[in-house]
């Protein structure tokens, strides 16, 4: 190769390095650059793209036997020249796209109006853009979902009182131009990042500043572990509702006894949880109520980490499709003090268990959760629903779709879990009313009393079965005649 053209690389290849880590489309394609130089045999400077979906890959990262990067995915990368890949926008240029009409840029100034010596000058445009600027101002929620936005731009967003953000599927590379974003909205309350990838600062705390005011944030398939989860949440005190669903975030170890203090619902969907004892890791946040379940039944050792000094102020937390497969994870969130919602929706639980409680007894985990959603799990006994019922404020279940219920008509699943769980309001979203929690009861007692009512002391536990015995007597008296 000539000198000249081999120059000409090290400037091109030395100007593209600032951009490892940047996230670029191609197409419809989004993936993260991890190598930019000069692939051998060819000629010139290629970009290493990691894609998001594998299936736009082509290799691991290597060629002709050299390593040139790493993927996540066996097929989840390939080569692509720079001229290839659009590195985004600014947020100010795509909120001008879809907030502003193209004739408010210039005004829309008719000159025809405007006259000259005493008479005043009427400019229509002016006037126009006042009133698009008086509607920024009451502007609360904005909504810029796939618009290719990378980076926070030179000039600040003019939405002063704007509380609510989705830049979900965007070109979003670091928490630190994250936020250079948030830092211009004062009154920011809610912010989904979803499906956008982004580095873990090296000092999460000095970013604090910039997302204290946060209380719902959303972090669906962003690539983010536990460890990670926990190491960013700090930069939330404020937090009450956490959804990081389809994250792989199992195994969970760590407890958030430090952080997500204030977090009232919880949602792990899609995580692999496949242990109650990783559930029980935030069973101890303090404002968590559970309102949908996944299935976390399972036990082995605890694979995620406690939150001890952040998400203190966590009110939900959504854990979907994260492979979560033991309910030890489950009680690493389980002391999060104000967790009143915990989503575990397809996970892998086996299982539930709180060891800490005899069936008379309630759990210290979860001392204010109302709600929990264990759909599409696992689980296969009976004995582990009943251990809900050590839940002091639980009030709400969702549970579809796990194996204890394939072979069971969906109303003996209602009466059966109506007779374990003393507080049961709502149930698969339906609710549950005083009078029909007796009735239901009251049939449960009078068809399993023939049977000597064996069923009926399996399917409650021996404490609970004794309790329902006086709650029948009393809502029908034919049953005092045993």
């Amino acid at each position: 190769m000539p000198v000249q053209a081999e120059q000409s690389n090290e400037m091109e290849g030395s100007k593209l390095q600032d951009n490892v880590n940047r996230r670029i489309c191609n197409g419809d394609d989004i993936g993260t650059v991890k190598f930019v130089g000069e692939v051998a045999p060819a000629a010139g400077i290629w970009l290493g793209v990691e894609w998001d979906d594998p299936q736009r890959g082509k290799h691991d990262g290597s060629r002709n036997g050299i390593q040139y990067f790493k993927c996540s995915h066996p097929s989840g990368g390939s080569f692509l020249r720079p001229n290839k890949a659009d590195f985004g926008r600014d947020i100010v240029s795509a909120f001008k796209e879809k907030y502003i009409p193209n004739d408010m840029e210039t005004g829309d100034i008719d000159e025809t109006i405007m006259s000259l010596g005493s008479r005043t000058i009427e400019m229509v445009g002016a006037q126009k853009i006042a009133t698009r600027q008086s509607s920024f101002n009451n502007l609360t929620e904005v909504s810029l979902r796939n618009e290719r936005i990378s980076i926070a731009g030179e000039t600040s967003l003019q939405a002063p009182n704007v509380n609510g953000l989705n830049i979900s599927k965007n070109l979003v590379s670091s928490w630190e131009e994250l936020s250079k974003i948030t830092r211009q909205l004062k009154k920011l309350q809610r912010l989904d990042i979803s499906e956008n990838r982004l580095v873990i600062p090296s000092e999460p705390a000095t970013l604090l500043p910039h997302f204290s005011s946060l209380q719902e944030l959303l972090l669906n398939r962003v690539s983010i572990s536990w460890e990670e989860l926990l190491d960013c949440a700090v930069m939330w005190p404020l937090l009450k509702k956490l959804v990081v669903c389809f994250n792989h975030l199992s195994p969970l170890k760590r407890e958030p006894k430090t952080c997500l203090q204030e977090l009232e619902l919880l949602n792990l969907e899609g995580n692999d949880i496949s242990s109650w004892d990783e559930v029980l890791t935030v069973g101890r946040l303090p404002k968590a109520s559970l309102k949908q379940s996944i299935d976390i039944m399972g036990r082995g050792k605890p694979v995620l980490k406690e939150p001890k000094t952040c998400l203190q102020e966590l009110e939900l937390l959504n854990l979907e499709g994260n492979d979560i497969s033991s309910w030890d994870e489950v009680l690493t969130v389980g002391r999060l003090p104000k967790l009143q919602t915990l989503i575990l929706n397809a996970n892998k639980l086996p299982d539930i268990c709180f060891d800490d409680a005899s069936p008379r007894e309630r759990t210290r985990y979860f001392p204010q959760l109302k709600s929990i959603s264990l759909n599409y799990n696992e689980i296969t006994e009976w004995t582990s629903m009943s251990e809900l019922n050590k839940l002091e404020n639980l009030e709400e279940l969702f549970f579809k779709c796990n194996p204890l219920t394939k072979e069971v008509p969906q109303s003996d699943v209602r009466g059966k879990l109506i007779a374990k769980l003393r507080k049961l309001k709502k149930f698969n979203n339906s609710m549950v009313g005083q009078i029909l929690v007796l009735k239901g009861r009251g049939k449960i007692m009078k068809n399993e009393v023939c049977y000597g009512s064996i069923m009926m002391w399996y399917w409650t536990g021996f404490y609970r079965y004794l309790h329902l015995i006086g709650l029948t007597v009393k809502f029908n008296k034919e049953f005092v005649q045993w």
